[in-house]
């Protein structure tokens, strides 16, 4: 029986199944292997425009921040003498007409209440007046390191939503390696260069408002603007604030003796102030009138020999449009002229046209490259018409350093003016 089972299962076949690998021609391989990159791509594509959409949603929603204000300087609001009201004749006046003056008596209790009042008004304008200083590293003789802190007066001149703006003498901080700035209550704070303007040597400074406690910023202020170019500015009587006589936290007073003097710089004049106050020739700070508005910086570099203990300023308005360019970090373009404005009698007597006049053109600058020349009467910028230095400047100041600007200039050629069209390629003014 066994032996019948064992020839049965001899004699069956065995069968072996064997599975064949279904064979993948090379373009089928291909055509996954093109889907799988098209179809990732497009993923990838639409991953990242996802991601660069939405992150600044995500970003402000986990980290947010306050918007950052641009600067703005409102001028003052006082009457100013434009330019154009000094090209206007004066109506004759009638001296017979004017009023007998009137002799005044003023007694002690008269020079008691007026200082006193003058000295208010000086206390709540020191709330604007901080002392700023400037640490450098040095090395003595003997190789022991030690710090040298230069000190002037400063003034909080504007805000922003995060900074305090404080505009102060530019060698003070120039290569400082650490800027402290000190309120009027005695609170010292690390600030920031902002900017450097060398053609008048002033800076800007910043301090972080998140490093202020609250009892100082209960007690500081931005000051007030006034004008420089108010009318009858002689005779004012004003405050010296600061470090008038060499002494941190000092104050003056006295009046303004001569405005009309200007000092002439690369694509800018500015106007100086000189006062009968007595003061030290390092006096740094600012001149303020009886209301509290600054209209002077204090600038003991362009005293005279013959004055150079009194104090002389640089008056508010000219400064306005700088430190708000430099308060917002930006740089100040130069075109790299000087001049002034065409007199009354230039443009009656010798028919120069009004317009910012060319008295000297600065070497290597973008006027020269550009053909600009001495005697030249710059009339247009950009299609801005000019017809005082000061609209010049104020043209020059709405540009930024590396723009094209198109100036037309009058040429006197053969007894006349003749229009020129030039394209200048501004710099940044160092």
């Amino acid at each position: 029986m066994m032996e019948n089972e064992r020839k049965e299962k001899e004699e069956k076949p065995i069968i072996i199944e064997k599975r064949k690998r279904k064979h993948l021609s090379n373009n089928r391989i291909f055509r996954k292997v093109f889907i799988s990159i098209i179809l990732a791509i497009v993923f990838g594509t639409i991953a990242s425009f996802t991601f660069l959409l939405l992150q600044p949603i995500f970003t402000d929603w986990l980290y947010p921040k306050d918007i950052e204000q641009e600067v703005i300087i409102l001028p003052a609001e006082v009457d100013e003498v434009l330019p154009e009201d000094m090209l206007q004749e004066d109506d004759e006046t009638n001296l017979e007409n004017l009023p007998p003056v009137q002799s005044m008596e003023l007694t002690e209790e008269d020079f008691v209440e007026m200082y006193t009042a003058l000295h208010k008004v000086a206390t709540e304008t020191m709330k604007s007046v901080v002392t700023v200083s400037g640490v450098t590293s040095d090395m003595d003789w003997f190789d022991n390191s030690f710090e040298s802190k230069g000190v002037a007066s400063g003034v909080i001149v504007a805000e922003s939503t995060k900074e305090l703006f404080v505009l102060v003498e530019m060698e003070v901080v120039q290569d400082a390696e650490q800027i402290l700035v000190t309120f009027s209550n005695g609170t010292q704070i690390e600030a920031t260069l902002k900017e450097i303007n060398e053609n008048v040597g002033v800076a800007v400074v910043s301090v972080l408002y998140n490093k202020i406690d609250e009892s100082t910023k209960d007690i500081i202020k931005v000051v007030t603007w006034g004008s420089s170019n108010s009318p009858n500015l002689e005779g004012t009587p004003i405050i010296a604030l600061g470090s008038p006589d060499g002494h941190t936290g000092s104050i003056c007073y006295g009046m303004i003796t001569s405005a009309g003097i200007l000092i002439e710089r690369t694509d800018s004049n500015f106007q100086l102030m000189k006062t009968d106050i007595y003061g030290s020739k390092f006096a740094t700070g600012i001149i303020a009138n009886y209301k509290g508005q600054v209209i002077g910086m204090i600038h003991q570099e362009e005293t005279t020999s013959e004055m150079q203990n009194c104090l002389v300023a640089i008056g508010m308005s000219d400064l306005r449009a700088i430190t708000e360019t430099m308060s917002n970090g930006e740089k100040i373009p130069t075109l790299g002229i000087r001049g002034i404005d065409v007199s009354e009698e230039a443009h009656r007597d010798l028919g120069v046209p009004f317009g910012a006049f060319v008295m000297e053109v600065i070497l290597d600058s973008p006027a020269m490259n550009a053909g600009i020349q001495s005697g030249d009467v710059i009339v247009d910028v950009d299609a801005q018409p000019i017809t005082f230095y000061s609209d010049f400047t104020k043209a020059l100041y709405a540009h930024e350093p590396e723009e094209n600007v198109v100036l037309s200039v009058m040429r006197q050629s053969g007894g006349e003016y003749n229009n020129i069209n030039l394209i200048v390629h501004l710099e940044t003014l160092e």
